[in-house]
């Protein structure tokens, strides 16, 4: 057997690159920061690098970055490449991109490739609620949404609770700030007038592309005082459930930074109440009769007086203000009844662009709410397995 003798020529240095992990923060940037070292500092060398993505895109996640690194003979041993992490507020999974080290001159690369992770520092939460109607003329649609034509962004701050005039709103778009997977009986909806709205509930569909939830309705909503509530139970891409918790009038994001708490949303909705006081008068319908005639682009055109949302004004407006005058928002306001909170059972996670979710389910529950064997309770039992029954055939004969 030979012997061989091996030597590493040590006037040669080796480059080689670290791994790095950053928090990724919420908003404006952070620096990620490779460290590029040599073995020794006996002679110059430079060396090339670029960055490249993984699963972080260059752009919307990191800004790539590339040049060479010089290294003085006796000078430092390292170098630090800095990389500039864009923050966001979307729950996502932790994300990569590289550092590619190339083209050394005067070394070798012993460690070409550093992976720059980001990691997720977000939970899924909500940021806003639109409203809208199926009826809806698009050129409507778009001079009160120009931003996502979708339907009337509801305005956070201080005019949350300001009435909603339009007639038929039979949607509600929630917009989240990340991919969500819903369960069945996630979305509720209570009133005053009518305690519970729930069995009204079509189907909810969630895109995962815009994030937008959207709650379709069998019958548009009426006067009410309304309370939107999504559960806790939604959970975004890393399992964690929805930050929900919203401050009426005050909050312009869900959450309190930690998972679980119920998304509670307050609206109210007049139609024919073009001031917004909460009630239909003779006043409302005098601002109807004075914008007769107008439409989207001319200038004394007002959307609120646009109560069909045809995208102008006309006497099917002025008679809408006329067959609801003197209706008001009713006293008091909107709360989660007892037993929805005391009875919920969890099931296993369903389709969500499924349009029984958030409709047949909403029976099941209340049927588990009703423990009583009483006349009154036997009734309501035999109309809600009424509703179950052709709210599932009806969406099976559609499919």
């Amino acid at each position: 057997v030979e012997d061989y003798l091996i030597q590493i020529d040590a006037s040669i240095p080796s480059l080689s690159v670290n791994d790095v992990t950053v928090i990724e923060g919420d908003s404006g940037t952070k620096l990620l920061q490779f460290t590029v070292s040599r073995s020794h500092n006996g002679s110059a060398v430079s060396v090339a690098y670029a960055t490249h993505d993984g699963t972080a895109i260059a752009g919307t996640d990191y800004v790539a970055k590339s040049d060479t690194l010089s290294f003085a003979a006796g000078g430092a041993l390292s170098q630090t490449v800095s990389v500039i992490i864009n923050g966001d507020i979307a729950a996502e999974v932790d994300e990569e991109f590289s550092l590619i080290l190339s083209s050394p001159t005067g070394a070798t690369i012993s460690d070409d490739t550093g992976i720059g992770t980001i990691e997720n520092d977000d939970l899924a939460a909500i940021t806003s609620v639109r409203a809208a109607s199926i009826y809806w003329d698009p050129s409507f649609t778009a001079y009160v949404d120009p931003a996502k034509q979708l339907g009337y962004p509801i305005e956070n701050g201080a005019n949350q609770l300001l009435p909603l005039p339009w007639h038929e709103i039979n949607r509600i778009f929630v917009q989240f700030t990340s991919d969500v997977t819903f369960v069945p009986g996630a979305v509720r909806l209570y009133g005053v007038n009518q305690l519970d709205h729930s069995l009204n509930i079509e189907g909810v569909t969630f895109n995962p592309t815009t994030f937008v939830a959207t709650i379709s309705f069998f019958t548009p909503l009426q006067i009410d005082k309304y309370l939107l509530r999504i559960r806790e139970t939604v959970v975004d891409v890393n399992n964690a459930m929805l930050d929900g918790e919203w401050t009426t009038s005050t909050s312009v994001i869900s959450g309190n930074g930690t998972a679980g708490g119920d998304f509670l949303y307050r609206f109210d909705i007049v139609p024919g109440d073009s001031g917004g006081d909460g009630g239909v008068t003779s006043l409302d319908i005098s601002q109807t009769r004075q914008r007769r005639f107008l439409g989207v682009g001319d200038a004394n055109y007002q959307s609120r007086v646009d109560f069909d949302g045809s995208a102008f004004i006309s006497s099917p407006d002025i008679s809408i203000t006329r067959q609801r005058r003197f209706q008001f928002l009713p006293v008091g306001e909107p709360t989660v009844p007892p037993s929805a909170t005391a009875v919920f059972v969890e099931t296993p996670p369903a389709t969500t662009s499924d349009p029984i979710v958030g409709r047949a389910d909403v029976v099941d529950e209340v049927f588990a709410a009703m423990d009583g064997p009483d006349d009154e309770h036997e009734t309501q039992l035999s109309r809600l397995r009424q509703h179950k029954t052709n709210a599932v055939k009806s969406t099976l004969r559609s499919r």
